[in-house]
């Protein structure tokens, strides 16, 4: 009986009419006297499951889940870009140092150590070459020929280390080493670049999905904050004008926002600014801050790629021309920006992208002071929206800046710039505990002295200084290192606010005050005493 039902089992098995189907056999009816055959046939039974399984899964795995074969491939090409160059990456880094330990074992002389780290390194450089097979769907000629060679590299390498002698010259060996690095240096960075291309390519709105699209500005964002190198090579792959052309399609206005995040995280090197000019961005930015049915978040980003194109922060950056042209409409758009929202980041963003057009021409602390903008950022300090510290520093640049005029005096006394900047006197740095803060801490101390500084130009606000109790605050400043966030730069602004006052409202006024230590001195002589006043001199 058990013989017949493995015969009829097999002819369906092999004619594949039952695939998947389980065989229920009934042994309590079977007589099989012989142990080893019902082992043999319960053993059957048991890899038949096995192999109806595999056969089961085999074919639901090659069902698509989309109709659209092409798109779903696109989508995972897209987010398969930033995780191919994170392992091309990872890779040779790890080669890099390899190579490292090659050239150090050759200058020690430790040739049975180098022998086999060399065969290492070639293993883990095929191993490299085959990831990049992987990330790449068509490589190019020119990374496929650059292969060959690093391959040919690593051959004549391992050929000249298994007939080196110690008793010979080691150039050769040396020689090698160094050509094979050279190879596999610029084979990493054609792959990169490959990669950066396709990822790139893949801003195109009318060729690529929304999720493709996302996914692209996403890995963009992402590599530019791993250094300026990054932001060069997507720059170089056409990065900068592909971003600008989806912030300027309407068809994609999802997107906007991220492709402007995109082009703030980027525009971190004057080549590349100068090449956001060139290609019409400053025109994108002054469109989208004027027109009145943008986004809030949208104005928003565009404030953030304004605020960093114009940094102080970035050395020899370039000179945006436009600015000039439009400099009235930009202070216009922003401070309007600052006044309705009630964002903290974007009042950040905007209040930094003013400060910065401070910097770059007086004429836009004209504009300023024309629509009352000491007004709108004194009241917005008793706002949610201003809180953050790194605010407070944007709003002090700008009144520092706005009080270098004369002109600008009434304009910042008037809405109680005074008051406000005293206050900013009294922000304590053990408030912080992380360096960035701070950090923002020190510089809102030194431009809120800077600012009073440049206001005691005038008796009255000399007077409203001594009046607000400000003197005794700077006092502390300059004998506190801790308060000063042991700052030589506050102390100088601080010592130098000090004699102003002094110096308009007169000796007397502040005879009561214990200061004379601070400002009968020349500067240079308080400034040594105040910043080596805990150490004791015999």
């Amino acid at each position: 009986m058990a013989i017949c039902i493995i015969q009829k089992a097999t002819v369906y098995m092999n004619s594949k009419l039952v695939s998947g189907f389980y065989f229920k056999i009934n042994f309590s009816r079977c007589k099989i006297s012989d142990k080893m055959e019902f082992d043999s046939v319960q053993q059957w039974l048991f890899d038949l499951e096995d192999r109806t399984e595999t056969e089961c899964m085999s074919v639901l795995q090659g069902k698509p889940l989309h109709t659209d074969g092409r798109n779903n491939f696109k989508t995972t090409q897209s987010i398969n870009w930033k995780g191919g160059i994170d392992d091309i990456s990872k890779q040779a880094v790890s080669i890099t140092q390899q190579f490292d330990l090659l050239f150090k074992c050759s200058d020690d002389e430790r040739w049975e150590e180098l022998h086999q780290l060399s065969g290492h390194v070639t293993c883990q450089i095929r191993t490299l070459i085959q990831s990049s097979h992987q990330a790449i769907p068509q490589s190019t000629l020119s990374i496929l020929q650059q292969q060959e060679q690093v391959i040919g590299e690593c051959a004549k390498l391992a050929q000249k280390v298994e007939s080196f002698n110690s008793r010979l010259c080691k150039m050769p060996l040396i020689n090698q080493m160094t050509c094979l690095e050279q190879s596999f240096t610029h084979l990493i960075h054609l792959i990169i670049t490959h990669l950066i291309k396709l990822m790139v390519k893949d801003l195109q709105v009318e060729r690529n999905s929304a999720i493709n699209l996302q996914n692209s500005m996403s890995s963009i964002i992402s590599l530019s904050l791993e250094g300026e190198n990054w932001c060069q090579l997507i720059s170089h792959a056409g990065g900068v004008k592909s971003l600008l052309n989806v912030c300027v399609c309407e068809s994609v206005k999802f997107a906007h926002v991220q492709s402007l995040r995109a082009l703030s995280s980027i525009c971190c090197l004057p080549e590349i600014i100068a090449e956001l000019e060139k290609e019409g961005g400053l025109c994108v930015l002054l469109d989208i801050l004027c027109d009145d049915l943008q986004p809030e978040c949208v104005k928003g980003e565009a404030a953030g790629v304004l605020a960093q194109i114009t940094s102080p922060a970035i050395e020899h950056n370039h000179f945006i021309g436009g600015l000039m042209d439009n400099l009235q409409d930009l202070v216009n758009s922003l401070m309007g920006l600052c006044c309705q929202t009630e964002s903290q980041e974007i009042f950040l963003l905007s209040t930094a992208a003013v400060a910065n057009l401070t910097f770059i021409d007086s004429m836009a602390c004209e504009y300023l002071a024309g629509i009352c903008a000491p007004d709108i950022l004194v009241s917005s300090t008793s706002t949610y929206k201003s809180q953050s510290l790194f605010s407070k520093d944007q709003i002090a640049t700008i009144l520092a800046n706005m009080a270098a005029c004369d002109d600008f005096h009434l304009s910042i006394t008037r809405p109680g710039g005074i008051n406000l900047l005293i206050d900013f006197l009294h922000i304590s740095p053990s408030l912080y505990d992380t360096e960035t803060e701070i950090a923002a801490c020190e510089r809102v101390l030194q431009k809120a002295a800077i600012a009073l500084t440049r206001l005691c130009r005038e008796e009255k606000n000399a007077q409203e200084i001594l009046r607000l109790k400000g003197v005794p605050r700077l006092v502390e400043l300059c004998r506190n290192a801790e308060e000063r966030c042991h700052s030589d730069a506050v102390l100088v602004a601080s010592l130098a606010a000090l004699r102003k006052v002094c110096m308009t409202c007169g000796n007397d006024s502040m005879a009561t005050l214990d200061v004379k230590q601070l400002i009968t001195p020349k500067l240079m002589d308080s400034f040594v005493m105040c910043s080596h006043s805990d150490e004791n001199f015999v």
